[in-house]
């Protein structure tokens, strides 16, 4: 008893402390949450300004204004135009990024008061953003599914982080515009070669770069003919250097060998998703819908998945997944990834990872500990009003698309945004209210730890480094690829 005493005063004596600190009046918003470390901390609390208009008292009539307060306006990587239901957020006029709402603002001491009580209570268990890498998560087996309950995830480092200085930059303005990057790809990514050039995806065309950045020859030309493409989605790495390039707009997948030459091309019969490729030119297909269908958009509710070989032969049997499911501003879509010949499966509303045999067999279900945070009448008419239409003037029409849309909303946000997985069988989990912070774990359930990318938004991740998609002020795009360290 004595020493359960002694730990439980050390533990909490942090928090009875501030509990004491006299407090000054002042904007307080929550982004705990949040690794920032351009934010002053005061513990959970972040003092932020600007976090309330000026001549505000936190409450105002005018919606665009609430709107102005409860989301955060941050640099973010992706023209105007794209991302926008996925990411349940907008841009505005200067190419920043405006997440999703968070905590709303406090401006008296008795919100602090709370928020300072729920902290006392949490730090005498657990600690907040304890370091849980290394920690055996909880796991039981039903009907021959392993089921592993992870552990709450680490706030900050663990045993992976990134070099804060990326050691290649490809992009911005120079003298040819063949050196330049096509900021209009929607899908535009880099993947690193054995010899050290890298290959960038523009929509039509496949830019080789060398160690040092300077562009060496390409690959393809826009059409429907050999070796060229109409909308590349995906470059997936082989073995030897050899690459799969998945054209979304015609179907079709394309095997490179190690010289650039373009050996097959072959037709797809179905839909691959982002990342549902493996070493071996393997990829996932969704083949058909099934009966089931969403009350709400009448979309169905899962689809048949095989897996195709690049000799277009079915070499799994059918996996019934969920479908991607668009609710208004939000978007719940599925992730994809490979380990050895396993197939991992993340479903953000499920708030859950699941692993398949090629049998179909389950073989694993990883559940978060905690519930994807709620979506409130607060949130949810922040989002349609800041989502549709941007220029919406009337205060009849806000209040009408409100109303009509409430309809949509989910009960809550989605859990991650994009899961990865790497090489060596790590999970990277991106997280939905800050696109540069990713949690990762290892397949096993293990927790590794918390990376954030240095700048821009992450588009790859490989097994020792990770690609990350940015603008310079002239607004010129860059990837910027970040080599992984183990600690």
């Amino acid at each position: 008893i004595r020493d359960k005493l002694v730990t439980g005063v050390q533990t909490c004596a942090l928090p009875i402390s501030l509990l004491a600190v006299p407090y000054r009046r002042r904007n307080v918003r929550d982004w705990s949450h949040l690794p920032n470390t351009g934010d002053v901390w005061h513990m959970w609390n972040v003092v932020r300004p600007s976090c309330v208009p000026r001549g505000s008292r936190g409450v105002t009539r005018d919606p665009r204004a609430r709107v102005a307060r409860d989301f955060r306006a941050v640099q973010h990587s992706d023209p105007p135009d794209r991302d926008l239901l996925h990411s349940g957020g907008r841009y505005d006029s200067g190419k920043r990024f405006i997440n999703p709402p968070s905590l709303e603002c406090a401006v008296n001491a008795r919100r602090f008061a709370t928020f300072s009580l729920i902290g006392l209570i949490a730090s005498c268990g657990r600690q907040e953003g304890a370091d849980t890498s290394g920690e055996s998560p909880v796991a039981a087996d039903s009907s021959g599914v392993q089921i592993v309950q992870l552990l709450p995830m680490p706030r900050r480092g663990g045993g992976v982080a990134l070099e804060s200085r990326p050691f290649l930059d490809i992009g911005g303005i120079s003298g040819s515009n063949e050196n330049e990057l096509d900021l209009r790809t929607p899908w535009l990514n880099a993947l690193r070669l054995s010899d050290g050039s890298v290959i960038v995806n523009e929509t039509t065309v496949l830019k080789r770069f060398s160690v040092r950045g300077v562009l060496r020859d390409s690959i393809g030309r826009a059409g429907d003919g050999p070796g060229e493409f109409r909308q590349i989605r995906e470059v997936c790495p082989m073995q030897g250097d050899s690459l799969l390039v998945v054209d979304f707009a015609s179907s079709r997948r394309s095997v490179i060998d190690s010289s650039g030459a373009i050996v097959r091309t072959l037709a797809t019969d179905g839909a691959i998703p982002v990342g549902a490729c493996d070493a071996a030119g393997n990829v996932l297909v969704r083949m058909t819908s099934l009966e089931g269908r969403d009350k709400s958009s009448g979309v169905p509710n899962t689809s048949r998945f095989r897996l195709l070989s690049p000799g277009n032969e079915w070499i799994s049997a059918e996996l019934e997944i969920r479908n991607t499911r668009v609710a208004g501003p939000l978007m719940f879509d599925q992730s994809f990834g490979f380990a050895g010949s396993d197939i991992v499966v993340a479903d953000p509303e499920d708030n859950s990872i699941s692993v398949f045999a090629r049998s179909g067999k389950l073989l694993r279900i990883l559940r978060f500990p905690d519930p994807p945070r709620a979506v409130t009448d607060s949130d949810w008419d922040s989002l349609v009003l800041w989502a549709y239409p941007p220029r919406l003037n009337s205060p009849e029409l806000r209040r009408l698309l409100v109303e009509r849309a409430r309809i949509l909303r989910p009960p809550r946000f989605p859990s991650f945004a994009r899961v990865w997985v790497d090489g060596d069988q790590r999970v990277w989990i991106q997280d939905f209210f800050d696109r540069t912070a990713f949690n990762v774990i290892r397949l096993t359930g293990q927790a590794v730890g918390r990376v954030v990318v240095p700048s821009g938004r992450p588009t790859h991740v490989a097994s020792d480094y990770v690609v990350a998609k940015s603008y310079d002020a002239d607004g010129a795009v860059h990837l910027q690829l970040y080599s992984i360290r183990t600690e």
